[in-house]
């Protein structure tokens, strides 16, 4: 495999792109993750999903280490930057459409009793 050797203008022009944007999916994680899960384990569901995602991922730069004495360092990168988005693509088309779903309706599935007398003011023991 040959690829284009990158320069350092062609590094920088692209390299803020791709972290502005990589930061940026962070910030519609939370919204899609609140529709995903009932209210009663939202939180640790979303940070289950967040972190699990987040271990996974750890595991990448041991595999281009691995796969680079072989390929080389960039085809190595590339190979495994190929490999996550398609996990990426296949994990999106895999979510439930949520779409037209109101967000309360995660909860009435749970019983409306139950989580407002969770959440009525206790009178604190003394």
């Amino acid at each position: 495999m040959h690829f284009i050797r990158p320069t350092y203008t062609a590094v920088l022009l692209l390299g803020f792109p791709l972290g502005f944007f990589q930061s940026g999916i962070i910030a519609g994680m939370g919204a899609t993750f609140a529709e995903l899960f009932p209210t009663r384990v939202r939180a640790t569901g979303q940070g289950f999903s967040y972190n699990t995602g987040r271990a996974v991922g750890s595991f990448v730069p041991t595999l281009v280490g691995v796969i680079a004495p072989n390929v080389g360092l960039g085809p190595a990168m590339g190979i495994c930057s190929a490999c996550s988005y398609v996990l990426v693509l296949l994990a999106v088309a895999m979510l439930p459409e949520t779409r037209g779903r109101e967000l309360e309706s995660t909860v009435v599935s749970e019983g409306r009793d139950a989580i407002a007398a969770s959440y009525s003011p206790q009178p604190v023991p003394r």
